[in-house]
């Protein structure tokens, strides 16, 4: 079996997510994995590599349902059957987004 490369480990996760393109084309998407540096989502719609994408994903931290919104850049895609699978690097999270997203992954490990 191959070495593990990721930086992050990931999580486990089955959720719809907005993913758009230049914030005006959006497709639907669910988030298959997470991790604090990028997410792997599967979509019927094909996506290119390297193409810079807008994502929204609400996570469940406690009682609260935390939204979070990130640029990403899509580093990884691979087509099963009819469905396309992509791996996103997420790029600019705000200290606010990413403080969210390790709650989250804390709770969820």
């Amino acid at each position: 079996m191959g070495e593990e490369r990721r930086k992050a480990p990931r999580i486990s996760l089955d959720q719809c997510v907005e993913v758009s393109f230049g914030k005006e084309i959006f497709i639907d998407a669910v988030a298959v994995n997470i991790s604090q540096t990028g997410m792997m989502c599967s979509s019927m719609v094909a996506v290119e590599n390297l193409e810079r994408i807008f994502l929204m994903i609400n996570l469940p931290v406690g009682d609260e349902l935390l939204k979070i919104k990130c640029d990403g850049i899509v580093m990884y895609t691979k087509q099963e059957g009819q469905t396309h699978f992509f791996g996103i690097n997420f790029i600019d999270l705000d200290g606010e987004t990413a403080g969210a997203l390790a709650r989250y992954l804390e709770q969820s490990a």
